[in-house]
């Protein structure tokens, strides 16, 4: 019940999110950092034509585990990750 709450909440945040920016997604499950950047990265690969754009670009002052999971997630999705 506690998990479902909280899966509820989740999802009526990103229907608020999307209704008030007019965006076509968004993403609300930030259980970590590094779980919350791996998705972002992941949303913005499902979006935008991978054909012409296979670069993301993260700050050097990201935590370097957060780092390191994106680089793993980059390789799969081949995006190169710029730091």
């Amino acid at each position: 019940p506690i998990s479902q709450g909280r899966l509820e909440s989740l999802i009526n945040f990103q229907t608020l999110v999307c209704e008030l920016t007019g965006m076509e997604v968004a993403n609300s499950s930030l259980l970590d950092e590094g779980s919350a950047a791996a998705e972002a990265m992941a949303m913005i690969a499902r979006t935008v034509n991978s054909k012409a754009k296979n670069q993301f670009f993260i700050s050097e002052r990201v935590h370097p585990q957060t780092i390191d999971l994106l680089t793993l997630r980059a390789k799969y999705f081949g995006i190169e990750l710029i730091v």
